[in-house]
Formats: C-alpha cells, structure tokens, sequence
C-alpha cells in the first residue's frame, strides 16, 4: 500500500499529526490504488526539504555517529538529524506484512508499530521473528538494503492478539494493536491480491483487508457470516480526534474464522413484520423480524 505524508490524505481531509509517528503509516489500504498514484507526487513533495546532499551532491552525508537500537527513534530524534545514515541494530516481530499495498506493521523492543520494511529484499511473513543490523535514513522512512542485513530468527512466534468487543473503544490506545474481534459480515470484494469485507461488529463499521495466500485455497466467507478475526487495527483520526476512517489489516486467510451465520439464526426464524406495522405503540421489549433498507441511521 502506497501512503501519503501523515497531515493529509487524499480526500483532502487534514489528519492528527504527531512526530513520533510515522508519515507512511497513514493512508489506509482503501485508498491503496488512488495512493499508488499520488504517493509519488506527495513524497516527491516531501523528500524536496532532505538537504541536497541526498539529490544534487554526489556523495551523501556521511554515517551518523549514533547507533540505533530501535524502530522508533527514526521518528523521535530532532527533524535536523533525520537526514544522515544511521546504523541501526534492532529486533522486531511482523504482525502484518503487505508487499503488494507497501504495509507492515509489527513490534520492536514490545511495542506495536508501522514497520517500514516492506520493500524488504528478504522474502518476510506475518509472525516472524526478525534481526536487523544496517542503515537506516531516518527522513526517508527507508532502509538502505545492500548495506543492511536481515535474520530470521524464529519463522512462527505465537501472537497474542488482545480481545475486544467495541471497535470504538480507545481507539488511540488500540492504533498499531494486534486485535482479536467478532462481527458481521456485511459485504465483500475480491481481487487478484486481497478481500476487502464490510465488517460490522457492535454498532461500529470498519472495512477489513485481507491478503490472499498465492496458492490458497479459496476462502468460504459470504455475506452473512459471523467471523472471528485476527487483525491490526489501524484508524484515523480528523481534527478532533474522532475516528473518520477505521481499517482493519488481516494478515492471512487462516485469521478468518467462520463461527456462525445469520442464515442459521434461529432468531431469523420468525415471520418478517412489514415496517409501516411497526408504531410508537409497538412493545419495545418483543423481538420482530424486519427485512427493509434503512435510509438514515
């Protein structure tokens, strides 16, 4: 997934901006084909402030004295240092990993993360281990790989997501979080790479992206089901800090699980009640089957 600097995507909308964040980390994949386009154009932009020993000099700036030892200090240091090569030696664990949409999120010394290693030369997996020992440029958000060297440490680590039921609660606290999550199908659509479904779970909707194994087999989810899901939950936030966008990344096709369907419900086994019966005088506490379009919520 190809991502905008993080004060705006490309609707227009201006985005909670925070210099300990990452800038890719901000465009969702529902915007990954627009993003592909304009990404270029918006970095291009950005990259244009990296002082001209990176573009115009013929040698870049020299290796910063500094070694890094975690993920996070690329977007902690001072703006004016971001522009040397620092070496860095650090570890992290791969929730999520999307080279098709240029993606992945994870953890680094325990604590979720965007990891920007996605362009990673090194065939990488969700829940994988991984030593890095390298080059970093902190401002670009970009590891210099012929000078950067990357061991898979452990090919299965058991993740453990965190259980929750309301999508929109604590949405700041949750950002980056692997996430396990019950809900409603509410709709899918299916590419070449990826399943986007219309999740539904409480009274919060989300759009969740599902990569697809190359050889695979199809998957059998269908509106209407009931799944449980494995995910990184990955928002965004307006002005406010309310919630105007919600994603949820799911890693693989074994995240999905299947464990009821409204076709099966005996709740739906009732006669349906037409809406223009239902009055102020109809009893609130009754259970009715209603089959119409809603308009207005």
């Amino acid at each position: 997934m190809q991502t905008l600097p993080k004060h705006a995507d490309p609707g227009g909308r201006w985005l909670e901006s925070h210099p300990a964040e990452p800038l890719i980390s901000s465009l969702m994949p529902a915007r990954a084909r627009l993003g592909k386009s304009l990404c270029g154009t918006a970095v291009g932009w950005l990259l244009l402030g990296i002082p001209a020993a990176w573009g115009q000099a013929s040698t870049p700036p020299p290796m910063a004295e500094r070694v890094l030892t975690n993920i996070y200090e690329i977007w902690t240091m001072p703006h004016q240092q971001k522009s040397q090569p620092y070496r860095i030696r650090t570890e992290m664990v791969i929730y999520y990993f999307d080279s098709e949409w240029n993606n992945a999120w994870g953890e680094c010394e325990g604590i979720p993360a965007y990891l920007p290693i996605f362009d990673c030369p090194t065939p990488l997996k969700p829940g994988q281990r991984i030593a890095i020992d390298g080059v970093i440029v902190p401002i670009r958000e970009r590891f210099i790989w012929d000078q950067t060297r990357v061991r898979i440490l452990e090919d299965a680590v058991p993740l453990k997501p965190e259980m929750i039921r309301n999508l929109s609660d604590n949405p700041k606290a949750l950002k980056g979080h692997l996430i396990s999550v019950e809900g409603l199908i509410d709709g899918l659509l299916e590419d070449s790479t990826h399943i986007t479904i219309n999740f539904l779970a409480g009274e919060t909707t989300a759009k969740a992206y599902l990569v697809k194994e190359a050889k695979g087999q199809p998957l059998q989810l269908k509106e209407g089901d009931f799944v449980r899901m494995e995910c990184v939950y990955s928002p965004q936030f307006d002005v406010n800090v309310d919630i105007n966008d919600l994603s949820l990344l799911v890693p693989r096709p074994a995240d999905v699980e299947v464990i009821g369907s409204l076709n099966t419900d005996r709740r739906f086994n009732i006669p349906i009640t037409p809406s223009q019966e239902i009055r102020e005088d109809t009893p609130t506490n009754d259970i009715i089957h209603v089959r119409d379009v809603v308009r207005s919520h």
